[in-house]
């Protein structure tokens, strides 16, 4: 739980001269960070040119206050006497406004939430974080970071990205964040409708695709990197790229990113690049032919959905996965990734997945 503590701000009151023993006793009063979007609630006293610290004192002063806001460019503290502060929930961060809880003896944990054996915190559940568990994590890294849950993270949780109006399914792993692909299966069949792309399918033990329109809302609101790796029997290869991004609906989900670089040295470096060709094409799937080939429909030729272009594609992710260990020569509907790599040769498993530029 240590980050929970460092979202802790702890106050010393000054309490009764005791003449029998020659001290002061004292009185700790915590604070809990939790993010809010309004600086200003109802039951408010404001105090100008102060610090974090004496705001904070003010407030644990007063029995009356339950939290404060401090503003950092300005030096204003703000008390509040409201009872529940998540009535004014967050959903833009501030790097100039924040936002402490009294935490006491009557501490309360929102969504689920439990008190840890201290009594001085929370321990989320169900993908919120937070000091009070008052808000969903924002993506993967969030939740890995909060302390909050398992250090070997392999799983699927709710996270309300910035731009999302309700709370989206992603599949978190403490090694690489938010995957947003797995293939390791011979089954199931990867050549799905247009909708199942869009909503996504699968689970955390299995094969998984996140969705279409979970990515364009993951992309859009924080920038990061997609890494791909294909696995062999025997090597790992991998291939990066910056800013990667998936346009909305409008725009076909179609995809871009800002550049490449090499894997880290522990990986195979051959891994050539697949996706240059591909950026700015629209998603295909069997039922929704958007490859720009008047005569070939690359995904029905392909066995899953993908951003062609009307080339097609010179790697495979979503095809079937071969039960031997060479490829049937020429099958362009089992998974393979030509540039760099020996495209007759089955792959164990292919990953892509997003983590934080």
């Amino acid at each position: 739980m240590a980050s929970s503590w460092n979202r802790l701000l702890t106050v010393y009151l000054l309490g009764l001269w005791m003449p029998v023993w020659g001290s002061a006793l004292t009185r700790e009063r915590f604070f809990g960070r939790i993010e809010l979007c309004s600086e200003v609630f109802p039951g408010t006293s404001s105090f100008p040119d102060v610090s974090k610290m004496h705001c904070a004192t003010k407030c644990a002063e007063s029995e009356a206050c339950t939290a404060f806001s401090f503003t950092t460019t300005s030096g204003i503290c703000h008390l509040h006497y409201d009872s529940d502060l998540t009535s004014y929930p967050c959903t833009t961060s501030s790097s100039t406004s924040q936002h402490f809880e009294k935490i006491s003896e009557n501490l309360v944990c929102y969504n689920g939430g439990s008190i840890v054996s201290d009594g001085t915190a929370c321990k989320c559940v169900n993908g919120y974080v937070g000091s009070r568990c008052e808000r969903l994590a924002k993506d993967c890294k969030e939740i890995i970071a909060s302390g909050y849950y398992d250090v070997l993270l392999h799983n699927i949780f709710n996270i309300r990205p910035s731009l999302a109006t309700a709370p989206i399914r992603v599949l978190c792993d403490s090694w690489v964040e938010n995957i947003i692909h797995k293939r390791i299966s011979v089954v199931p069949s990867f050549n799905r409708s247009m909708a199942d792309y869009v909503a996504g399918f699968g689970d955390a033990n299995s094969d998984y695709w996140v969705g279409l329109q979970n990515l364009y809302l993951l992309t859009s609101s924080t920038s990061y990197t997609l890494g791909v790796q294909v696995a062999y029997s025997s090597s790992e290869h991998q291939r990066f790229y910056r800013n990667f991004t998936v346009r909305g609906a409008g725009n076909g989900y179609s995809m871009f990113f800002g550049g490449q670089y090499d894997p880290p040295s522990d990986k195979a470096d051959t891994m050539g690049d697949c996706l240059s060709q591909l950026q700015n094409s629209s998603f295909s799937t069997y039922d929704a032919d958007m490859d720009g080939n008047a005569t070939y429909n690359c995904a029905n030729n392909y066995g899953g959905g993908w951003w062609y272009n009307q080339q097609c594609s010179d790697c495979n992710l979503v095809g079937k996965k071969s039960q031997t260990s060479t490829r049937i020569p020429g099958a362009v509907d089992e998974l393979f990734w030509n540039p760099g790599l020996d495209s007759r040769l089955t792959p164990v498993n292919v990953y892509m997945f997003l983590f934080r530029s």
